[in-house]
């Protein structure tokens, strides 16, 4: 019986600006089996659209948390399609490149997602207003409307 071949983690150590050392991880796929048995993906940005619904009715102290579930939600939904077209990929890059190739009626909404994203995730949440999260949910609208 064949099994399923799982995703290479390489681990990376590298000093940080702290001088305390940091673990970096990178997923490689190995095969299109990866991203169709790593997630269901219409699930998954179902969860992520629950998760959003959720932090949102329950207090606005969350706002970089709002954009990055309506990001995932639309990673998720991409993903899927990717999927229904044989495409496979399995970092944010390639699956960037995809969208711009194969999907290019999402790309700016999705492009518009991931930049939100990145400034929620990693300038910290000061730097998410609720502009952006209006933003963040009208381009995820604008992709939805879109498939």
């Amino acid at each position: 019986m064949d099994r399923p071949r799982r995703p290479v983690v390489t681990v990376h150590v590298v000093p940080s600006k702290m001088g305390a050392e940091r673990v970096h991880r990178r997923l490689s796929c190995l095969g299109s089996e990866f991203p169709q048995n790593h997630v269901n993906s219409y699930a998954q940005s179902k969860h992520n659209e629950r998760a959003y619904d959720l932090i949102r009715s329950r207090t606005p102290d969350y706002l970089d948390w709002e954009v990055t579930a309506t990001f995932y939600a639309a990673l998720h939904i991409i993903e899927k399609r990717l999927q229904d077209l044989g495409e496979t990929a399995c970092d944010h890059r390639r699956r960037m490149a995809a969208v711009k190739r194969l999907l290019p009626k999402l790309h700016d909404p999705y492009s518009d997602l991931y930049m939100m994203s990145l400034s929620a995730r990693y300038a910290g949440a000061g730097a998410v207003d609720a502009q952006m999260v209006r933003n963040a949910r009208r381009a995820y609208e604008q992709l939805k409307s879109r498939l």
